[in-house]
């Protein structure tokens, strides 16, 4: 953007250490699904297109949630079978967006390290959880820290019954259908 040509791999080396995480940055930066961490040689990444029929619901409440509190919700220290758990659970869903073994996803979700305690900052999620699955969502999860709630769909219907029900219960919380980017950050001139 300044004239300066910056290969993707220096302006994710910039972006992460602006930002912190390297986690964040690089899908954003990279599009697609992307698997990275910050290394004493810099920031290492595995990039992987998405299938481009995933869908996915957000629920976007009408408030934000401070980070500061999202984390100070965590519990200290870890349950040794949750962590082992939650290794198992990632592992496989990385290796299940990589290959495209779709089927896998539902079992992966599960996560137990720190969406049980974020939830409870986020009134109604655990209802809206139970509705996404009635509703045939494949999976549930907090997006990030929230208090953006997604599921991931393969029928856009959800979308209608969702919108419907969380105006029955009186919430005017955003949705959006979402599809994938592969191409991520792209500079046009205008």
């Amino acid at each position: 953007m300044l004239g300066k040509h910056f290969s993707k791999e220096k302006l994710l080396e910039i972006a992460a250490e602006i930002e912190g995480h390297p986690d964040n940055v690089s899908p954003a930066l990279l599009g697609g699904f992307v698997v990275s961490t910050k290394t004493k040689d810099g920031v290492k990444y595995v990039k992987s297109n998405v299938n481009k029929d995933i869908m996915l619901l957000a629920v976007i409440p009408d408030f934000e949630m401070s980070t500061k509190d999202a984390r100070n919700i965590l519990p200290s220290v870890l349950n040794y079978g949750d962590a082992v758990s939650n290794i198992g659970f990632s592992s496989l869903l990385t290796a299940s967006l990589i290959t495209g073994n779709m089927d896998n996803i539902k079992y992966t979700i599960e996560d137990r390290i720190h969406e049980p305690y974020r939830l409870k900052l986020i009134p109604h999620s655990e209802d809206i959880k139970k509705k996404a699955y009635e509703f045939g969502a494949d999976a549930f999860f907090l997006s990030g820290s929230g208090s953006t709630l997604m599921s991931l769909i393969s029928n856009e219907s959800i979308y209608d019954n969702m919108k419907h029900y969380l105006s029955s219960v009186g919430l005017k919380w955003d949705i959006k259908i979402l599809n994938p980017d592969n191409i991520g950050v792209v500079v046009e001139n205008i």
